[in-house]
């Protein structure tokens, strides 16, 4: 099936990189998220080009792409533009100048575009990739792309983070099992080295912070600013206290490629105005002895069984979860990827007196989801120990990023990365 690519440049388009350089109405700390602002854009997807649900980390002068796709369920054709800011290694505006850190044209129109087809519910798929002939990354670090309706920066879309990396060190890291004796059987413990032969580092504890995300979430991510052991072109850390994690459990799973057939995980599928797949019900997992099973880590793969084109073939169902726990005081949420690793309003789960259990209705795309089950206390705090529980032995993907800024910088640079697999911790 062809994809309608549009490539009109109209006239005034030299003014873009103009009108893309305003301010936007609110620039909130939000913008610098990974964000949906319009209810109806769905399945944001943002990886490189090695693999879907892969970070979206490009490599500064190389060959390689990242690879936005997202739907509008309102169908038709939208006039999306696009942009993207360098930040800060926390996420927050850099103060360079945009010509110092981005060659090209940015308020580019998105281009790529095709609408869904023989589903039930309408949408059109947009896609995108970057670097294109608009836009190209001249400096290493953390960038936001923004997407706006009508050339408007002010009227955001949705914002999705990514990384441009400039390899100067490299990483060495064991993982082993937590020096907490209480918590032994729950906990993974991360140790790990910077190598830096060809980087002068004049003072490890001011130019370099490290970041270290469990499976991509943030709520339990930890920054390193000090090394334990400063050796001759190698940094250390291996303190007792830092990057220790609670483990958690494998994940949950349903498969939802056909609409036809029950996959993994579903007990029913009905029709009405749109597809319905009510899930088996849940429970809490506590008492069990970890049992080792394969998951993808907390992510999720639009897959459309009876199709070649899932990204506009697949099509969307309401989701029925159902969780039969304990009340609690706190609130409990479907968890993972399928919810940017966010506590959002829509994977809140709430309680029926009459089953008993706790159930939530999200809209998702045909596919094979991972989630597992939260419960967020008053402020915002996540844990699973009342749902999933936590086991050394479960497997997680690392990701730590090296982030350098010389005396003088004036912005943090991108110079180090890893995607790292506890399979074969040590015991």
């Amino acid at each position: 099936m062809n994809r309608l690519i549009v490539y009109t440049k109209p006239v005034w388009a030299a003014l873009l990189p103009l009108l893309a350089a305003l301010p936007a109405r609110s620039q909130s700390q939000e913008v610098y998220r990974n964000q949906v602002f319009v209810p109806e854009i769905r399945t944001v997807q943002f990886s490189n080009g090695n693999g879907e649900q892969t970070l979206p980390v490009l490599e500064l002068g190389g060959e390689g792409k990242l690879i936005l796709s997202f739907d509008d369920l309102r169908g038709g054709f939208r006039n999306y533009h696009y942009t993207v800011e360098h930040c800060t290694a926390e996420w927050k505006p850099s103060t360079i100048p945009q010509i110092q850190y981005l060659r090209g044209f940015p308020g580019e129109r998105i281009r790529d575009y095709q609408g869904s087809f023989n589903t039930y519910q309408e949408y059109t798929n947009y896609r995108l990739e970057i670097p294109d002939f608009s836009i190209e990354p001249l400096l290493s670090g953390n960038y936001i792309l923004k997407i706006y309706e009508d050339n408007d920066p002010g009227n955001l879309v949705l914002t999705r983070r990514f990384y441009v990396l400039d390899r100067k060190v490299s990483l060495e890291a064991d993982f082993g099992r937590s020096s907490r004796v209480a918590e032994r059987q729950q906990r993974q413990k991360l140790n790990f080295s910077i190598f830096h032969p060809n980087l002068q580092i004049s003072n490890p504890f001011g130019e370099i912070k490290v970041y270290v995300s469990q499976n991509g979430r943030e709520d339990n991510a930890q920054w390193l600013t000090q090394p334990v052991h400063v050796r001759a072109s190698q940094l250390v850390y291996d303190a007792v206290d830092v990057t220790d994690f609670l483990g958690g459990n494998e994940f949950r799973r349903f498969d939802l490629r056909s609409l036809r057939f029950r996959g993994e995980g579903v007990r029913e599928l009905v029709h009405d105005d749109l597809f319905v797949a009510t899930l088996e019900t849940d429970a809490p997992r506590l008492s069990q002895a970890y049992s080792s099973l394969i998951d993808y880590n907390g992510k999720y793969f639009i897959r459309f069984q009876e199709g070649n084109a899932p990204e506009v073939e697949a099509d969307y169902a309401r989701v029925n979860f159902h969780f039969q726990a304990p009340r609690a005081t706190g609130d409990y949420y479907v968890f993972g990827e399928l919810t940017d690793w966010e506590l959002k309003k829509e994977f809140r789960l709430i309680y029926d007196p009459v089953t008993q259990t706790y159930g939530a209705s999200p809209l998702l795309k045909q596919g094979v989801y991972d989630y597992m089950y939260v419960q967020a206390d008053p402020s915002g705090q996540i844990s699973n120990r009342q749902t999933e529980s936590n086991h050394y032995e479960t497997e997680n993907d690392y990701y730590l990023f090296v982030y350098y800024r010389r005396s003088g910088s004036r912005y943090d640079e991108l110079i180090g990365f890893t995607m790292l697999n506890t399979a074969g911790i040590r015991p």
